[in-house]
């Protein structure tokens, strides 16, 4: 089969707000739509629907919650990756290598450009569309750009700048310094002060969307949480150390992971923590918008996707020493970064979903991969004919094709089709 996509997805966009189930089975694609007038089967024949293989998943409010993370691209070249950051749309891409230069790319990791100098880059963080960038380098100053990471500008002064953190407009940071303070900026990073005057090995911090909600923990001891863009913090204990942590958009939701222990969730931003999965080298974790889909990587061990915030785990992929990982606001595009310990390191991995469904507003974005060969999108506005015809308007930049079209009062159906 000479397509890039190894499943087929049919997939429904309902201008009512209720829940969705599709399940695919040996002989037949069922749709249960679960709408006012109570519950529906249909049932269409599996005829040219080349390479099914998917498990029961759900629809919500129009965003289709599919299979994340099943395949995965290396990108680049082996470096010493050690952290990576990503645009709201998971296009714009922020990847810092210890030893070595910052690189950017565009189109969802597929290409990469080294820009600025051989610096220690531990820590990277984007805003939501990708152009004001932050970094910290270790024993160095920290950096930011507001074109995409094409040039770089110096800030404050050279510290142990370990963690790094922004709002989704790019205007608030949060930065940590091991062995030193919290720092805080209200200007893109043009002015600095200090939030927090615990001199101690700071290790990580996340923000909130705007900027608000912060989280930092120490290296081995306490996590603080601040609800006021870092003037106040307040201690909490996850009863572990926490390695790495990610915040949901309005800081509620919180995913910790503990190297040589477990993942810690949080819905009520830090108060009280549930450990998750199992004892594992834990080292990064990302997550969406919302908090409910995670991705998780372990130093010497796989990557982990959740879809329930964090309650249930998946591995996937392989064994590497996963640094670094981030997630688009969707949750749907995944990139990671190899580590691979000593030598010249490993390459940056990308992700993205086969077939794609996302809503913001009135406009819906049907996605899937570029380049997919002898296949169509196809359409219909009733399942129980047969009365499929070729989307048009479809664009690709490279990496995906594309549609977007208006959200429909009534129901459309959407099918990849091999010719």
């Amino acid at each position: 089969m000479a397509c890039s996509l190894c499943r087929v997805h049919d997939t429904i966009i309902s201008g009512l707000g209720s829940l969705e189930l599709m399940s695919i089975i040996p002989l037949f694609l069922k749709l249960r739509r679960l709408a006012l007038d109570g519950l529906r089967e249909i049932a269409v024949p599996k005829k040219r629907l080349l390479g099914i293989a998917l498990t029961t998943f759900t629809v919500v409010n129009h965003v289709s919650a599919q299979v994340v993370g099943t395949t995965w691209t290396p990108r680049d070249s082996a470096r010493r990756w050690f952290s990576i950051a990503s645009s709201a749309d998971g296009a714009k891409l922020v990847a810092g290598v210890d030893g070595d230069q910052i690189y950017t790319s565009t189109n969802s990791g597929a290409t990469w450009t080294p820009h600025d100098s051989i610096r220690r880059w531990l820590s990277v963080a984007s805003s939501a569309d990708g152009t004001k960038l932050v970094a910290g380098a270790y024993n160095d100053q920290i950096y930011t750009s507001s074109d995409s990471g094409v040039t770089w500008t110096p800030r404050d002064s050279s510290r142990w700048w370990y963690s790094v953190g922004s709002s989704a407009d790019g205007t608030k940071l949060v930065a940590c310094v091991y062995g030193g303070f919290i720092y805080t900026s209200a200007d893109s990073g043009v002015t600095w002060v200090v939030s927090n005057f615990l001199r101690e090995d700071w290790e990580l911090v996340a923000s909130s969307s705007d900027g608000v909600n912060l989280v930092a923990a120490i290296f081995g001891g306490q996590v603080y949480t601040s609800g006021d863009s870092g003037a106040t913090w307040t201690p909490h204990n996850p009863f572990a150390s926490l390695r790495r942590i990610a915040s949901s958009a309005d800081g509620t939701k919180l995913v910790g992971v503990v190297g040589n222990g477990q993942i810690y969730t949080s819905t009520n931003s830090g108060a009280r923590w549930t450990a998750r999965d199992s004892t594992r080298n834990w080292f990064s974790v990302a997550s969406s918008a919302d908090g409910t889909r995670l991705v998780a990587g372990v130093n010497g061990g796989q990557l982990y996707t959740s879809a329930d915030s964090g309650v249930t785990w998946k591995a996937i992929e392989s064994s590497r020493a996963w640094y670094s990982v981030a997630s688009s606001a969707d949750g749907t595009k995944l990139a990671a970064v190899d580590n691979s310990g000593s030598g010249s390191g490993g390459q940056i991995y990308t992700s993205v979903p086969a077939f794609a469904l996302s809503s913001i507003g009135n406009s819906v974005k049907i996605s899937w991969a570029f380049p997919s060969t002898n296949w169509m999108l196809q359409q219909n506005s009733d399942l129980t004919t047969t009365n499929w015809s070729a989307s048009g308007g479809i664009s690709n930049d490279g990496t995906n094709n594309f549609l977007n079209l208006t959200l429909p009062t009534g129901n459309l159906f959407f099918r990849l089709w091999q010719q």
